[in-house]
């Protein structure tokens, strides 16, 4: 049996389960945005689950697919709104659902320890997720990959100067950024350059903020690493306004992207930072400036792969289907 715990909108998700079936292989799916899973008993030894009627024993599973956390307030039957909030410490209901959540994320927390504990073969983790951008940066750069000048700013004046002795500055979020989808809108935060011009609509100080020297790249790259191979895409998004300097910014036509050979010298290298972060899987961004250096910017271990996936025809679906 195979557990994968994802959402409930992750289409990668629904292709690999497609592939799954192809290979009439069984599987567990755990959403943790919906209600569809209910936590029925927790021990050292079982995690028992209620799913469409049927119980399961998620520590029964022989490999893991990590892809979202799957696990939330509602597996416990807990909403935000119900008597417990609304009844108890009158006057402080955020009191009421601070607790209650803290109680429900050291279950969550057991959860997956329980999880990776049992189920030997797995394919991204709970615990390896959250990567932190800057420690990852410093890594990195430890390790032999060249990265971009980085700066933590939260001064006017202080943007002000970096900029007139760096040239223009390129600024993103320093974790996974804005991406929420609503009914009618969807938002999303981009990477996006910063020069003098628009310093002088900052405030005085600012929330600290990663800002970096930008780089005239030549093309980038999109690398997924699975399982110790490399799966590369080139990106030519400088040749259109809009996507040079986020690739991700296209309206009706997307950048041309081709399959890709990284130098072995960098498989190596990127090779030992995924083993340092504990990661087998994840998605690496990589600029190649105009002298043809490679530049590091970050991993993202659940980043998305299934669109370069497509365009290069390497049916990471698939390998991972088979993986599992």
């Amino acid at each position: 049996m195979i557990l994968i715990l994802t959402k409930n909108n992750d289409g990668s998700s629904n292709r690999i389960i497609d592939w799954l079936c192809h290979y009439g292989k069984k599987f567990i799916r755990v959403n943790g945005n919906d209600e569809s899973t209910k936590i029925i008993e927790i021990n050292s030894n079982q995690i028992l689950i209620e799913q469409n009627g049927a119980i399961y024993d998620l520590l029964q599973c022989d490999s893991l697919w990590y892809r979202r956390n799957s696990f939330s307030t509602l597996s416990f039957g807990i909403k935000m709104k119900n008597s417990v909030v609304e009844n108890v410490l009158e006057g402080d209901r955020d009191y009421a659902k601070k607790q209650l959540l803290s109680e429900s994320n050291v279950l969550v927390d057991y959860l997956h320890y329980l999880i990776e504990s049992h189920i030997e073969k797995r394919f991204g983790g709970y615990f390896t997720t959250d990567v932190n951008k800057l420690i990852v940066l410093e890594k990195a750069e430890k390790i032999g990959l060249k990265i971009t000048t980085n700066f933590i700013l939260s001064a006017r004046e202080k943007l002000y100067e970096t900029i007139q002795q760096n040239g223009n500055l390129i600024t993103k979020a320093l974790d996974n950024g804005v991406y929420a989808i609503k009914k009618k809108h969807g938002y999303y935060s981009y990477t996006e350059r910063v020069n003098l011009e628009d310093v002088d609509r900052f405030s005085n100080s600012f929330f600290p903020s990663l800002l970096q020297k930008e780089i005239k790249k030549k093309y980038e790259l999109r690398v997924f690493f699975l399982a110790g191979r490399f799966y590369s895409t080139v990106i030519f998004s400088q040749k259109n306004k809009t996507t040079s300097i986020d690739s991700r910014k296209h309206s009706k036509d997307p950048s041309r992207t081709l399959p890709y050979q990284l130098p072995e010298e960098i498989e190596n290298k990127l090779s030992i930072l995924m083993r340092e972060l504990g990661l087998n899987m994840g998605s690496i961004d990589i600029i190649v400036d105009q002298q043809g250096e490679y530049v590091f910017l970050e991993v993202n271990p659940v980043g998305q792969f299934s669109f370069y996936s497509n365009k290069c025809n390497y049916h990471l679906e698939r390998e991972l289907a088979r993986l599992l």
